[in-house]
């Protein structure tokens, strides 16, 4: 009861104060002399709006300069497995040449509502994952999947939660099959894809050195419903998989790119437990973050994901069945209600400074 009076107050608060800023704003403009009639016109290096393109979203451009990833994820190389279900190198054979793919410790699990421990980390803070990059991003196929690098300006850094130290974003996987494409489930529910923001440990410098630490990944995990509704956000990075389709390939892609990311800043509801690579070598170094409430992907473009082939033909699917849980705990985090406590003292000091700012 209290909670919900002191947020009616605040939202009393914070109305009162919008309108009387309005208020002042008004009349400041109308003090201001008139602009001039001809508007001086920006920089001519400042890009103006294609009247086509009014969203601002940028295609694959073959003409600029292919710009090496800062930090590489693992090498894109032919690989000696599938996830063929129907025998061959499937994940039902991985462990004859990977045998920790046989571990206590494999991903994806079910992560299912018992038992959970429930724990109050502190906020995920995220940094760059989804900024506008000037020599933008690497999309490529890695002949089992999807892989998006990051260029320039250095890797996006990701910490808070479970996670004790600053992690940085090597690269994006994704996990697609038709309308049940994730990997992980929540009480044995599928959604239509996953993606994998796959991190390092910045204390080993690299991806590739991470992979030889006990602690040295972390992989924030995300889910898609399938939809008749296409995901906007994702449309430039789904243009740009009409050209990786042959296995092996790769193209810079720019703009938004990853804008969709940041659908994903909101949620602050989520599993943790300790995991591995889904695929081979099956290491078992994996801090699993896996967000419970899911975006959209539309139908068609998760048919566009299924377009890129593989040496075998178009990849239909490229999920690995769950793995036995083993008795390891499972955490879940919900820092707002631990939040809710604490926020009457916040509450009446913001209020205390509003009124200040606006009546002095």
């Amino acid at each position: 009861m209290k909670l919900h009076i002191s947020g009616v107050f605040l939202l009393l608060v914070f109305t009162l104060a919008k309108h009387i800023l309005a208020a002042k704003r008004q009349k400041r403009q109308d003090e201001q002399p008139a602009p001039p009639s001809d508007p001086i016109p920006p920089p001519p290096d400042v890009p103006q709006p294609d009247p086509n393109n009014p969203s601002g979203t940028l295609a694959p451009d073959p003409n600029k300069p292919f710009a090496p990833p800062y930090n590489p994820g693992p090498p894109i190389t032919p690989v000696d497995y599938t996830y063929s279900l129907n025998g061959g190198n499937g994940p039902s054979s991985w462990q004859s040449s990977n045998p920790q793919c046989a571990g206590k410790m494999q991903s994806p699990i079910e992560l299912s509502d018992v038992p959970l421990v429930g724990v109050s980390y502190p906020p995920l803070r995220w940094e760059g994952h989804w900024d506008l990059r000037d020599e933008g991003f690497i999309l490529a196929n890695i002949y089992q999947g999807v892989q998006v690098q990051f260029v320039g300006d250095g890797p996006p850094r990701l910490r808070g939660g479970p996670l004790p130290t600053d992690f940085m974003l090597s690269h994006v996987n994704f996990y697609w099959g038709n309308e049940t494409g994730s990997i992980h489930s929540i009480e044995k529910h599928f959604f239509g894809m996953e993606a994998h923001m796959v991190h390092y440990k910045r204390r080993y410098g690299s991806y590739v050195n991470a992979t030889k630490e006990q602690d040295g990944i972390a992989i924030v995990a995300v889910f898609f419903t399938a939809s008749q509704k296409n995901n906007m956000g994702m449309a430039t990075l789904v243009a740009g998989l009409s050209g990786i389709r042959n296995p092996g390939s790769s193209i810079p892609l720019y703009g938004d790119a990853m804008m969709w990311l940041k659908n994903f800043n909101y949620i602050d509801h989520y599993y943790s437990y300790a995991g591995s690579h889904p695929h081979p070598p099956c290491n078992e170094i994996v801090t699993y973050i896996v967000m419970e409430n899911p975006s959209i992907i539309g139908i068609k473009q998760i048919r566009d994901f299924q377009k890129v082939r593989t040496s075998e033909g178009p990849l239909i699917q490229n999920r690995r069945p769950v793995q036995p849980r083993n008795g390891r705990q499972i955490f879940y985090c919900n820092y707002s209600r631990a939040d809710e406590i604490s926020t009457l003292p916040v509450i009446v000091f913001t209020s205390i400074q509003i009124f200040i700012f606006v009546f002095k």
